[in-house]
């Protein structure tokens, strides 16, 4: 039985309703999937075929999606839109029938970038206007200055291709060639487009015919009143699962390190307040838009935070609008969540999607953890995010016109929990039912060979639990002597994720190209490199992209070598278990020199050093007692921080994984380390203000992935008392102040001590 089910409580005379309300939103979805298979049998990309990058959704004749079938999430409330402006430019001239549907792709109406097309389709029933189909897909070419769409080169939107504002592509049932021809043309890969838009097309009849059928199944009455609890249930069921979370405010900010132009960090800052059943995202204080392409239009944030929702608060609601209603979302116009038209957007969803996720998931994390053992299950670290991607265009092994990407990254790895590790190489949280492209596949349409695809070393984030690993793939050119190759996306500079609660972000992505190579001469004698390092040995010249490279000419046994994030760690990486680092760096999760760096334990041959790990960790211990520093010790504050006296006996709350609020002898409430009771201030103050912190490089902790000389620093915060690394935030050199992350209102933690006293 659903949630929505459980929700209505005991049953009535309405049982009979109540039944074929299930059983029509159960085939609902199943019809959606229908139309997404319909998809993956007519496109010809390997994004939607294999990996699955698609959508449908069915909308209430005003435009509001009342439910989603989804292999992305990205798209659900800008697709709304869509609707919305067909209804409000077309419906006079030249009017909207019975078979008509229309092509959109502008990204300041709705999707992430000019790629996202969707092909709408109303629904009549007797002449009357029932609901709205829409199918949409990532279009890997969009006729933009740079091949596939996503531009490095592109500083406005008139760079970044064709943009289609609710082009009639089928009237009254019939394709119209010329809108049809005047769209393919325009793209560098006719053929690969124009089967595109008929899998869509085609999409939307399967969806559309198999909904009239539900109409004359329970009759449009019936079927108007279920669209419309749809959506009725997902708010009222966000709002109950909010309305037992605690009262506060919750920040977090990420870095981006390329304007679309150059190499150059820019800001996200999110600060989430919750009160009762409502919730509220405000982005004041992040960077104003960029010169180039690294910019969302607003959209493209609409739809991020949606997809966060979904995947970390709201699960197991229906997919929908209903579930965004209790959320309020402010983000300063012209920055670079929201940018001004005409600014360039095309790398809104590579580069920017992470960035605008994943400050939004981190105060979700703490926020569950804050509401108690219940929630705990559901609090995750950071997810594979913005990731830095190769593209070509160029001709083929066969001679024919080829652009693509390859969106291995579909197999990021997922953040630690506070149980376990994430999983390597598992997914991302916005495409739940994607999966990472098939090599041979790939290869059967694009010249050049994969060497190897595997996960890659160090990159889950350290913890007590680590994060789940990225991986690494090399693909080497063959077949073709006419191929240029670029790369776009953010993250090779700056990690682009976040650790909880003393967990490390996993390291930044990378490009890199092996040029000049002995391949040929390599592979005749068996020989197949199995890494970058060996790579590296081939090669003549080697070559490292910038998050943002304009494409150039590669030559046939050049190789282009990609890693891509892994997930982030959870909790002080000094308390994972010495047996388990043994057993990631056994299995090639962690090198040795990141499990002495980052985890204190000494690994000597395939085996646990017991007594170098003890005194690993001690001088790790002591490293931080003398390096850490109270730097924001309010005036007048003790040192050394007191402890508080009794607090394991005295009623508590979780603050975080290391840190309870406690009331000593009806005293103000105070923030103290569960390890060893020392205080962290009153509840009413920032607790990082009475950490020790010490500020370094990422390169200092994980030389092996990170460059010297990153843009930002790691701000590590220890507890005065027994040294144990409680936060890790990433943070800008020039920031004077820590972050307040987790402001709780004591007052709803009060109330909830009186209710348990009441009940007692």
């Amino acid at each position: 039985m659903s949630e929505a089910s459980q929700a209505k409580g005991p049953q009535s005379q309405a049982d009979y309703d109540f039944v074929q309300y299930e059983i029509f939103a159960h085939r609902l979805f199943n019809i959606l999937e229908e139309g997404r298979i319909a998809i993956r049998h007519v496109s010809g990309s390997p994004v939607v075929v294999e990996g699955g990058e698609t959508m449908c959704a069915f909308y209430t004749p005003e435009g509001e999606a009342f439910l989603t079938g989804a292999g992305i999430l990205l798209h659900v409330t800008g697709a709304s839109q869509f609707v919305r402006k067909t209804l409000k430019f077309y419906s006079e001239n030249p009017g909207i029938h019975d078979g008509d549907q229309f092509l959109w792709n502008d990204p300041y109406t709705g999707g992430m970038h000019t790629l996202d097309h969707i092909i709408v389709k109303p629904i009549f029933h007797e002449d009357e206007l029932v609901a709205w189909v829409g199918s949409f897909m990532h279009t890997p070419e969009v006729g933009a200055i740079d091949a596939t769409g996503t531009c490095p080169r592109a500083t406005e939107i008139y760079h970044e291709g064709m943009r289609s504002f609710g082009l009639k592509i089928v009237e009254r049932g019939q394709l119209r060639t010329e809108i049809f021809n005047t769209v393919t043309w325009n793209t560098r890969d006719p053929d690969l487009v124009g089967l595109d838009h008929k899998a869509k097309i085609a999409a939307n009849n399967v969806c559309s015919r198999l909904f009239s059928e539900l109409v004359e199944r329970f009759g449009l009455s019936f079927v108007k009143g279920a669209s419309q609890r749809l959506i009725e249930d997902a708010d009222q069921m966000a709002r109950a699962r909010l309305t037992r979370l605690p009262d506060g405010v919750w920040r977090s900010q990420l870095f981006g390190d390329s304007d679309g132009m150059q190499q150059k960090p820019f800001r996200i800052f999110c600060t989430m307040t919750k009160k009762g059943d409502s919730l509220t995202f405000d982005y004041e204080g992040t960077s104003p838009q960029n010169p180039g392409s690294l910019n969302a239009a607003l959209p493209a944030t609409q739809g991020r935070i949606f997809s966060v929702l979904l995947f970390h608060l709201f699960w197991g609601l229906p997919w929908n609008a209903g579930v965004v209603k209790a959320v309020r979302l402010l983000t300063p116009e012209g920055s670079v969540i929201n940018c001004k038209y005409p600014a360039a957007v095309s790398n809104a969803a590579s580069g920017m999607g992470g960035l605008l996720g994943e400050p939004a998931h981190e105060c979700i994390a703490k926020m569950l953890y804050a509401a108690g053992p219940e929630f705990w299950p559901d609090v995750v670290a950071s997810f594979s995010g913005s990731s830095q991607h190769a593209y070509w265009s160029g001709t083929n092994q066969s001679g024919k016109v080829f652009v693509g990407t390859v969106l291995d990254h579909f197999a990021g790895g997922y953040g630690a929990t506070a149980s376990r590790d994430g999983v390597d190489t598992g997914g991302k949280m916005i495409t739940p039912a994607a999966s990472v492209i098939d090599v041979e596949m790939f290869e059967a349409s694009a010249p050049m060979i994969y060497l190897f695809r595997q996960h890659a070393e160090d990159t889950g984030g350290p913890g007590r639990w680590r994060g789940g690993l990225g991986g690494e793939s090399a693909h080497m050119i063959y077949g073709t002597q006419d191929l240029e190759l670029g790369a776009y996306g953010c993250g090779t500079q700056t990690s682009v994720l976040y650790g909880l609660f003393g967990g490390y972000p996993g390291s930044p992505s990378r490009t890199s190209v092996a040029l000049e190579t002995d391949l040929k001469e390599r592979l005749a004698k068996g020989e197949v490199p199995g890494s970058w390092s060996e790579l590296s040995q081939s090669a003549g010249r080697k070559l490292d992209l910038n998050s943002n490279h304009p494409a150039f000419p590669v030559q046939e046994y050049n190789v282009v070598y990609n890693r891509w994030l892994g997930g982030a760690g959870y909790g002080d990486p000094l308390e994972r278990e010495p047996k388990r680092v043994v057993r990631d760096v056994f299995l090639g999760a962690f090198s040795r020199e990141t499990a002495a760096s980052a985890f204190g334990v000494s690994v000597v041959d395939t085996a646990l050093d017991l007594e170098g790990t003890q005194s690993l960790r001690a001088e790790i211990r002591e490293e931080r007692r003398q390096q850490g520093r109270h730097l924001f010790l309010p005036e007048g504050a003790k040192t050394p921080r007191p402890q508080v006296s009794g607090a394991s006996e005295l009623p508590s709350w979780r603050l975080q994984e290391y840190l309870d609020i406690v009331q000593p002898n009806g005293s103000q409430l105070e923030v103290c380390c569960r390890v060893c009771q020392t205080s962290l201030g009153p509840a009413t103050d920032n607790y990082k203000r009475y950490a020790l912190v010490r500020r370094r490089q990422p390169a200092e902790y994980l030389p092996l992935r990170h460059k010297a000389g990153d843009f930002n620093e790691y701000w590590e915060y220890y507890c005065p008392g027994c040294v144990t690394q409680i936060a890790v935030d990433v943070m800008d050199p020039s920031d004077q102040e820590p972050i307040w992350d987790t402001q709780l209102d004591l007052s709803w933690f009060e109330r909830q001590t009186q209710t348990r006293i009441d009940t007692d």
